[in-house]
């Protein structure tokens, strides 16, 4: 099931209490501006290129260059590395994507 998830916060609570995250989190999260890759749908038949805006060893958040609904698993073409992925998440040309298998990327 794809969710969109918004995180509001009060004027009065400090910017710091709102998200803690563990330093092994931070250390599995890096960011990959400007970087390529191609999804592969449909069993090969289908190729679209997209920007992987953060890229970890078990997930990635990409833009698709134009709009279209993404199925439920998909493979993601980066750095020379076909991923199997699941899509968490859809949001207009936005998509979070969880690798099948965490690897190293």
């Amino acid at each position: 099931m794809r969710s969109i998830l918004f995180m509001s916060q009060k004027a009065d609570t400090p910017s710091s209490d709102v998200m803690k995250t563990s330093p092994q989190i931070r250390q599995d999260f890096s960011e990959a501006p400007n970087l390529t890759a191609t999804i592969v749908m449909d069993g090969g038949l289908t190729r679209a290129p997209v920007s992987v805006m953060n890229l970890s060893r078990t997930n990635a958040q990409i833009e698709v260059h134009y709009a279209t609904e993404l199925p439920p698993t998909l493979s993601l073409l980066v750095n020379n590395r076909l991923e199997l992925c699941e899509v968490i998440w859809q949001f207009a040309q936005f998509a979070g994507l969880r690798f099948s298998i965490a690897q190293a990327v």
